[in-house]
């Protein structure tokens, strides 16, 4: 029940800390790719998703810079597993 406040804490944060929308894109792009990805095809499925988006080239290159910390935090929480 821990992990389900957790995932519902970062759905929340989603509109207020780019982190954490990161995070939810990431969890977006893991549906897609069927739970699991290297991270190259996880870079990928982001790309488009914010492309879809209509997030233009430069933030989708500020929001790439901040992958690796929402990865740690998906992480951290038990959510995802993460190998560096």
């Amino acid at each position: 029940m821990l992990e389900n406040l957790d995932l519902k804490e970062i759905i929340n944060r989603e509109k207020e800390d780019e982190i954490y929308s990161i995070s939810c894109d990431i969890l977006r792009a893991l549906v897609i790719l069927y739970g699991s990805a290297w991270h190259s095809e996880l870079l990928f499925t982001l790309n488009e998703l914010w492309s879809l988006k209509g997030i233009n080239l430069d933030k989708r290159v500020e929001k790439e810079k901040m992958l690796d910390k929402a990865l740690e935090l998906l992480s951290s929480k038990g959510i995802i597993n993460y190998e560096k």
